[in-house]
Parts: C-alpha cells; sequence; structure tokens
C-alpha cells in the first residue's frame, strides 16, 4: 500500500462512516449535550451553573462525568456557532437536528484515526512479520475499519472512542519508554472517563520497576497534579453534589437472565491483576516491558470491562486489543487471526440487537427520522432475536476473552505459538486486507439489513 492509497483508504473509510452516521441517533447525546451546552455560551464551570440555576438544580446528580467531558462536548459546540449551530443557550441539547448530530461526530473522527495510527506503530515496532511498509501503512487502515467503535461512535453516538483511544495511545507510549507522556495520555482519558486509572494502577508496578522511581514517580505525580488542578478549579458543593457523588452500580454480568447478577465480581479481579502485575515486576520473566503491559492492558480490558457488556459502549475500549490480536496473529500466516477478528466484531453487532431491541436498535433510526415510530427492531426480522439473550451473551463474553488469549500466547509461549503450522500459507498483508475488507463490509452490512428491516416492516 502506497501513502496515496493509505489516505484515499483512511478516506473512505471516514466518508463512509460519516455518512452512515447520518441514518442513526442514539438519545444519550441530547443530554450531554444539553448539559455542555451553557459552556458554549460561557458558563465554563458547568457544575456551578447547573447547581446556581433554580430550574437546572434538580438536575445537578445527572452530572456524572469529569470536567474535560462536558469542555470537550462544549468547545464542540462553541465552534459550532460560528456555523450558525446551538445559537440557543436553553433549547440546544434538548433536541438536536441531523447537522448538528452529524457535526458533533465529525469531532470523533481524529480519534478513530488515532486508534489505526497507533496500531500501525504497535506492528511496526512488536508485530511486524516483513518488511513492506505498505504492510504497516494497511495496519493503520485496519485500525480504523474495526466495526465495533466505528458503530458505537458513528452509528449509536457514543463518545468512548476518546478516552479509549487515549489509553491505546499512553500504552504505547508506555512501552516506548516514554513515560510522562505515556502516563500523562492515560490522564487524558481518565478525564474523559474513570477506567483509565484502573489500568494506571495496575501497571504501575511494571513501570516502576522497569523505569525507575524517578521517572515512574516524577510522571505519576504530574498526572495526579494535573488532575487535582482541575478538582481545585471546579471545587465547589457543586461539583460535590454531582460528579463526586456519583457512585456507579457495578454488575459484572457473567449469564444473561434479564438482570445483573454476581455484583462483586470486580472485587475479585481487580486485586488479581495487581497481584499479577507486582509478580512481573518482581519476578524473572520472559517478558520484556512492552509485552507485560501489553498484556496487563488485554487483561485490565477483558476482566473488568468486558463483564459489563450491558452498557454496549464499553466494547470500544476492547476493540484495540482485539486489534493488536489480529497483528499478533499475523505471525500464524493462516486465515484464523483475520477470522477471529471479523467474527468478534459481528458477534458484537449482532449481540447489540438481542439485548437491546428497546435501545440500540430501531430506536436509534426512529429518532433521526429515518424510521417511522414502532416500527419493529432488527431482531424481530431475524427470528426474534431477543429469544437467544442467553445465547448471545454467552457468545460475545468467550469471544470477548479471546483476543487475550492469542495475546498471551503469543507473548508467553512464542516457540509454541509460531510451531503451529497453517494448511494454507497467508502474508501478513493479505490477513490484513482481508481483516479490514470484511470488517468495514460487517459495518456496512449490519446498517443495510436496519434499512431493509425499516423498508420492509416499517410502518406505511
Amino acid at each position: 500500500m502506497t501513502r496515496r492509497q493509505l489516505w484515499i483508504s483512511l478516506a473512505v473509510v471516514v466518508a463512509v462512516a460519516l455518512g452512515l452516521s447520518l441514518l442513526s441517533v442514539h438519545g444519550d447525546i441530547f443530554y450531554i449535550t444539553h448539559v455542555a451546552n451553557p459552556i458554549a455560551h460561557g458558563h465554563l464551570n458547568i457544575y456551578r451553573y447547573f447547581y446556581q440555576t433554580p430550574a437546572l438544580k434538580r438536575e445537578i446528580a445527572n452530572l456524572t462525568y469529569p470536567p474535560l467531558t462536558y469542555l470537550f462536548f462544549g468547545l464542540a459546540m462553541a465552534v459550532g456557532r460560528i456555523f450558525g449551530l446551538f445559537a440557543q443557550p436553553d433549547s440546544a441539547g434538548a433536541w438536536l437536528t441531523g447537522g448538528q448530530v452529524f457535526y458533533l461526530r465529525l469531532w470523533y473522527v481524529p480519534f478513530l484515526l488515532l486508534i489505526g495510527w497507533v496500531t500501525r506503530r504497535f506492528y511496526e515496532e512488536y508485530f511486524r512479520t516483513d518488511d513492506e511498509p505498505g504492510t504497516a501503512r494497511l495496519a493503520q487502515v485496519v485500525g480504523t475499519v474495526c466495526p465495533i467503535p466505528l458503530f458505537i461512535c458513528f452509528s449509536f453516538g457514543q463518545f468512548d472512542i476518546l478516552p479509549a483511544s487515549l489509553l491505546y495511545l499512553g500504552v504505547f507510549l508506555l512501552c516506548r519508554g516514554k513515560v510522562m507522556l505515556g502516563v500523562l495520555s492515560v490522564f487524558a482519558g481518565m478525564w474523559l472517563k474513570n477506567f483509565p486509572l484502573v489500568y494506571l494502577i495496575i501497571a504501575f508496578p511494571v513501570i516502576l520497576a522497569a523505569y525507575g522511581p524517578r521517572r515512574a514517580l516524577g510522571a505519576m505525580g504530574a498526572g495526579i497534579a494535573l488532575t487535582v488542578l482541575q478538582y481545585l478549579i471546579f471545587r465547589g458543593p457543586w461539583l460535590t453534589a454531582s460528579y463526586l457523588a456519583f457512585k456507579y452500580t457495578n454488575y459484572d454480568v457473567i449469564i444473561w437472565n434479564g438482570y445483573g447478577v454476581r455484583p462483586s465480581l470486580s472485587d475479585i479481579l481487580f486485586p488479581a491483576l495487581l497481584v499479577l502485575s507486582i509478580a512481573i515486576a518482581t519476578l524473572k520473566t520472559r517478558l520484556t516491558t512492552w509485552q507485560a503491559l501489553v498484556l496487563l492492558y488485554a487483561f485490565t480490558l477483558t476482566a473488568l470491562l468486558g463483564p459489563r457488556f450491558w452498557q454496549p459502549q464499553y466494547v470500544t475500549w476492547i476493540a484495540p486489543v482485539a486489534i493488536l490480536a489480529l497483528l499478533a496473529g499475523t505471525s500464524l500466516f493462516s486465515l484464523f487471526s483475520p477470522l477471529i477478528y471479523v467474527g468478534i466484531g459481528a458477534t458484537y453487532l449482532f449481540a447489540v440487537t438481542s439485548l437491546f431491541p428497546d435501545n440500540v436498535d430501531a430506536p436509534m433510526f426512529i429518532l433521526s427520522g429515518v424510521a417511522k415510530p414502532k416500527t419493529p427492531g432488527l431482531g424481530l426480522m431475524l427470528g426474534n432475536l431477543a429469544e437467544h439473550q442467553s445465547t448471545f451473551w454467552a457468545a460475545i463474553s468467550v469471544m470477548l476473552s479471546v483476543p487475550s488469549a492469542i495475546l498471551a500466547l503469543r507473548l508467553l509461549a512464542p516457540h509454541w505459538f509460531s510451531s503451529l503450522v497453517p494448511n494454507r500459507r497467508i502474508s501478513a498483508r493479505m490477513q490484513l486486507l482481508l481483516a479490514g475488507a470484511f470488517s468495514l463490509a460487517t459495518y456496512v452490512g449490519f446498517i443495510g439489513l436496519h434499512l431493509l428491516n425499516i423498508h420492509k416492516n416499517g410502518p406505511r
């Protein structure tokens, strides 16, 4: 793949994602823009604004995200005002036009491209199986066409790609020994959503052992200082009554039975991963620093976010792990890795349809105006998938664990992994090409099925 082909491919992916984004919207975007809109009109401390505005004070407990999240959307809306969008300080955000939704999704594009770039750098530095520069560029394209972030960001509309991509970048920078930049990138993700802090805590023993107390503690100190500075800027009873008061319901669902079960799973897995990290840091193992950091990244996301699939946007965080597993699997020179990669994306999309028929299905197309009210969900057209929730839950739970298993085998047992002989040798370039092409086709085809359902079964 030449540079020109790279840029054309990336442009096509972005154009497809933005084009399909016009077809659906989830209601979550309405509230976050409702909250962030006053920022675009000069009220930078949104917590204080809601707390001190009588008509809005009752909503203060709903401001559950960190300050940077609202500032990001506030900045996007402030820039949008230049183009005549979000002009009204009170009404904007209560309901968005198609143009406003499209505009906001433009702000997701740099983070999608960031995932692609980090994927390319991971391939170049750690997973390369040939010397062709075109293969690395192809890996970059594959990183942008994973159907999971494409669906969540551009069809569902959730912003998890922001913190997920920054965490992904931070892991790569830490692997390369850029401790300050890596830690601050992870902290930047945490300033949008809290979860990256979990990885930083788990990985810190390895970072400390590999890079020394001065660099590790200095980087952590800088991140903590910037975090404290944010809270000092926004401090007050308004922050205490909103973001700092938020307590999440930590249901880690292993078996789908219509409601969450095993609510204490994280209480076991988190310390277990921390003990593993301490063991890696203090005992001699075959793992290099980058291998340890990547494995802990994969295990942390799979173990602590995978079971929370009942929030479908969380799988955005796990998508880079699947991408890394694809890169690792190219050394098998077989179709195994591309098939697993595409299978994970397809399983996720149909699992969403099965598990959330009243939320992440036809209602998104109804809200955008593409479908009429009372349009039945895609799951009904495909044989009432809602009746098979347990099957889909088990399938996606297993599939989300496979990338971590592939990475673990590739890094912990490289000789055994490389001894596997394919039935037919497939070059790394061809594996990536097939994975990218079928990933994009999976996403486009899934949206196409929704449109077919609307045309076939929607009210006349």
